[in-house]
């Protein structure tokens, strides 16, 4: 009988020998000598780097402002008794936006009626005895100097009375002033003050503006000045309400702030939906013409805030990084990385071998 002790070396050095000569590539089909086909790599979409002149757009920053902003104060002095609007409210010309104590003007207005009432007693005798003393004195029984008298306090009655129907008149003036009332009408900006406040002559109670009626406020270099006039128009934008129009401009303020070497200018603009004082505006003015090199931004591959563009140089694909300007259109300015009669490829170009392609530093683009 076969004693199997010996077959398993055997075995083990049988599949020893296999699997060295799989290792070694005895089992695999042989390629025989000679040149191995190569690959055909698809042809390629190319862009050749262009220069171009380009008119450059001075964006100069500004605010939105109200043409009418007023501050509403009070009159007199009396404490405020009440104060029916709050910011945001709608108001109309000659609302009623706050009423003042008026007891104290009210007294004064009472005061000046009853020295009116007393003056005409005095003033309705006088003339009776003038009167009298005229009939006396043709008669020959009175002096002249009575007559005279007489007149005299007459006048002055008169004359008083012409003061005090002046005093009255004020006094309803002033009186009137407790009825606080909108000299515009508008969007209410702030309110100032709250009932029970004691006001003097001149204290603000609130704030209001015409929304139907804005400008944007501009401050513009000393070089910019010449090119704008009274009565030109201009492109404007504000970003946040996303409204773009154009605007006249209405202001050259004549004077340069020293400090900034700038000067002022207001454009009258027209209602848009969403835009109130105190937003971020734009003014876009026409810049000279100039070179400039230009590409296609779909040819742009972004990294965080890098830029880098696919470049066919000595027939390998290369990964350049560049450097980036403003936007025209469907176009955007490389200020370094790239010169002109340069191939760009366009799109990605995944037709290409891992090993055709090089990558120029971030660095050589800055």
């Amino acid at each position: 009988m076969f004693d199997i002790r010996f077959l398993r070396p055997v075995l083990a050095i049988a599949l020893l020998l296999v699997a060295v000569g799989w290792m070694a590539g005895m089992f695999n089909s042989k390629v025989s000598p000679g040149d191995k086909p190569q690959s055909t790599i698809p042809k390629l979409n190319l862009h050749e780097v262009e220069q171009r002149l380009v008119k450059d757009v001075e964006q100069i920053p500004g605010s939105v402002i109200a043409k009418h902003n007023t501050v509403v104060a009070s009159r007199v002095l009396a404490q405020l008794k009440t104060l029916a609007v709050r910011s945001g409210d709608p108001i109309q010309a000659g609302q009623l936006i706050a009423t003042l104590d008026d007891a104290d003007l009210r007294a004064q207005l009472e005061a000046v009626k009853a020295e009116q009432q007393a003056n005409l007693a005095q003033l309705t005798q006088a003339k009776k005895q003038l009167a009298r003393a005229q009939a006396l004195q043709q008669k020959g029984l009175v002096a002249h100097n009575q007559v005279d008298e007489w007149q005299t306090q007459v006048n002055e009655l008169t004359a008083r009375e012409a003061a005090l129907a002046q005093q009255y008149a004020g006094a309803e003036v002033a009186l009137s002033y407790t009825q606080v009332r909108a000299p515009i009408s508008g969007t209410l900006v702030a309110r100032l003050q709250e009932p029970g406040a004691m006001l003097n002559p001149g204290t603000p109670l609130v704030s209001i503006y015409n929304p139907a009626q804005l400008q944007v406020e501009v401050s513009v270099r000393e070089r910019l000045l010449s090119e704008l006039t009274i009565g030109a128009r201009h492109q404007v934008s504000i970003p946040a309400a996303e409204a773009t129009q154009y605007a006249t401009i209405s202001e050259l303020v004549p004077v340069a702030d020293r400090g900034a070497r700038s000067f002022t200018v207001k454009l009258d603009m027209q209602w848009a939906q969403g835009v109130i004082p105190g937003m971020y505006a734009i003014l876009k003015l026409p810049g000279s013409e100039r070179p400039a090199v230009l590409i296609p931004t779909a040819l742009v591959q972004y990294y965080g805030q890098l830029s880098k563009v696919a470049v066919l140089d000595n027939g390998q694909v290369q990964s350049r990084f560049i450097r980036l300007g403003r936007e025209y259109g469907d176009q955007v300015e490389v200020i370094s990385g790239l010169q002109v009669g340069e191939l760009l490829v366009a799109g990605s170009p995944i037709s290409v071998t891992a090993a055709t392609e090089k990558s120029r530093s971030p660095q050589a683009a800055f």
